[in-house]
């Protein structure tokens, strides 16, 4: 018999993953080891009131073809945002848009517009890079406190 080494280097999320998957396959295996030769469906075992037993099918690898072919990409949606990626979503256009409302209805239109100039730098939303949705959320949210604790102070 010959002996082969191999090394293979695991991010955090898929050892956490593997762990995940082997666990419950183990919860599996040990149900499915405790189960009667009738529940298992063992040739000649005898269920209730003496019938043959319903024969199960354990062949996994048919439902692995199964779930190769069906659409899975939510399986691999570990942060909820649509890409499987397992990297949070950024701040939306959605979101700009919210901070921007609630700086203006806390100080003014202008105060928001200026915001998003000086922080996106540009006039328009719909010319906003997405790169800098963040940094406008942030600043407006500053901007907001600043504005109702000026408000709160009069």
């Amino acid at each position: 018999m010959n002996k082969i080494e191999i090394s293979v280097q695991f991010s955090d999320e898929d050892k956490a993953l593997l762990t995940a998957v082997l666990d419950a396959a183990k919860m599996v295996g040990s149900a499915s080891a405790s189960a009667t030769p009738a529940a298992k469906g063992a040739k000649g075992a005898k269920g209730a009131k003496g019938k043959p037993a319903a024969k199960t099918d354990d062949d996994f690898d048919a439902d692995a073809t199964a779930d190769e072919d069906a659409d899975n990409s939510a399986d691999e949606d570990f942060d909820g945002d649509g890409d499987g990626d397992g990297e949070e979503a950024g701040p939306t256009r959605d979101d700009v848009q919210a901070a921007l409302r609630t700086l203006a209805e806390a100080s003014n239109k202008d105060a928001a517009l200026s915001v998003m100039k000086k922080a996106g730098g540009s006039a328009k939303l719909s010319e906003l890079d997405e790169a800098k949705y963040k940094a406008v959320i942030d600043a407006a949210t500053v901007a907001t406190k600043k504005a109702k604790a000026a408000k709160g102070k009069k």
